[in-house]
C-alpha cells in the first residue's frame, strides 16, 4: 500500500493495524528519507 501527497502536514496522527508472518521484515515509512517504523520477527 502506497499513499503519496505533494505536501505533508507538519503534525499528523498515523494509525494502522497489520498482521505479519513468521520471519517477516516489514516497515512503514512515514516521512520518507527521515523516519521508518520497522518490524522484524527474528524470534
Amino acid at each position: 500500500l502506497v499513499h503519496e501527497r505533494a505536501s505533508v502536514p507538519d503534525d499528523f496522527e498515523l494509525r494502522f493495524d497489520w498482521k505479519v508472518s513468521k520471519g517477516c521484515n516489514s516497515g512503514v515509512y512515514y516521512r520518507p528519507g527521515q523516519y521508518e517504523y520497522q518490524l522484524l520477527d527474528n524470534a
